[in-house]
């Protein structure tokens, strides 16, 4: 925030599942991810209440060498992205549904195509993430809409 940004966009959430499951000691259940999550967004708005402010929903999907730990992450990844949906209602936050961008993509290629190892994109995934951005992030950001055509 030194840097004094007009727009701040986040995509948090997974390296919390992971530290969940690998049990480790700053693991943050949901409630102290939500207040955590909360109190960063409030520290950034007091410095700039003009702050525009996009967040992305995490996803986990199963495919690479964590396919068979889908049961495990998914509820937690789930849990966390409820979570954000709301914090983005609360804060007027532009939302960025990756995991949609990925369910729809699933069309064209397999996921193991666009998401390397459940929760990393391949290149081609990172493509449509930022397309996904950039496409919600236009909407308020005009400069933005010569990407979109």
């Amino acid at each position: 925030m030194d840097l004094k940004p007009d727009v701040l966009s986040l995509l948090v959430g997974i390296n919390d599942v992971n530290a969940i499951i690998e049990g480790k000691q700053e693991a943050l259940d949901a409630k102290a991810f939500e207040s955590t999550y909360r109190n960063l967004l409030a520290s950034c708005k007091e410095q700039n209440p003009n702050l525009l402010i996009v967040l992305g929903l995490p996803f986990f999907f199963a495919s690479g060498w964590r396919k068979d730990q889908y049961e495990n992450w998914y509820p937690l990844t789930l849990e966390r992205a409820e979570i954000v949906k709301q914090i983005a209602k609360d804060y007027d936050a532009i939302l960025v549904d990756y995991p949609k961008v990925f369910e729809e993509a699933q069309q064209k290629a397999p996921i193991d195509y666009w998401i390397w190892d459940g929760v990393h994109p391949t290149a081609f995934g990172h493509e449509l993430m930022a397309r996904e951005w950039i496409k919600q992030v236009s909407k308020h950001l005009n400069f933005l809409n010569i990407y979109t055509e």
